[in-house]
């Protein structure tokens, strides 16, 4: 890694054409297919830009797109998610949209400096990840950005492994 610092820019709807091309790479592919068409993902994704739940971001590393990363407002997502988190709690999701960034330590810069961007910005108390309960990388790179891990649970997707990150 050339350079430690993380750019976040909020998504426009010029990065529509990375996010879809990195929804198409293999090592994303495997962890968010969900058998979307392409029309899919691109509306989902142009619908996140305007959304009052969801904020998503482009980071930039080494001066270039990387990835995707989003945070939404646990306590508003609805459709059986989150039930019972109060308007403090934050969820974060993200990729390395990029293969040339991929295990290269990056994910723990990206994650580390979002999570203290929320923190500061937000006024938030927890942050809470749910990644699949097989994608043990991610679990160990979230246990070493602070986050501790509470165990699976079951969720509209299907079971995953609840991440809490306290202030």
């Amino acid at each position: 890694m050339a350079d430690e610092s993380v750019i976040f820019k909020e998504m426009a709807k010029d990065d529509l054409p990375h996010v879809l091309r990195w929804r198409r790479e293999p090592h994303v592919e495997a962890a968010w297919n969900r058998g979307e068409t392409d029309l899919e993902i691109l509306k989902k994704y142009e619908e996140k830009i305007t959304s009052s739940v969801v904020r998503p971001y482009i980071f930039h590393l080494d001066g270039k797109r990387g990835g995707y990363i989003q945070y939404y407002w646990a306590a508003r997502c609805g459709e059986g998610w989150w039930e019972g988190y109060d308007s403090k709690t934050v969820g974060i999701d993200l990729f390395i949209g990029e293969p040339e960034f991929l295990r290269k330590g990056w994910a723990k810069h990206v994650i580390s400096q979002f999570c203290q961007k929320l923190f500061l910005e937000l006024k938030i108390e927890r942050i809470i990840a749910d990644p699949a309960p097989a994608n043990q990388g991610i679990r160990r790179c979230l246990e070493s950005c602070g986050f501790t891990d509470q165990g699976v649970i079951e969720t509209p997707d299907g079971p995953a492994r609840l991440m809490i990150l306290e202030k």
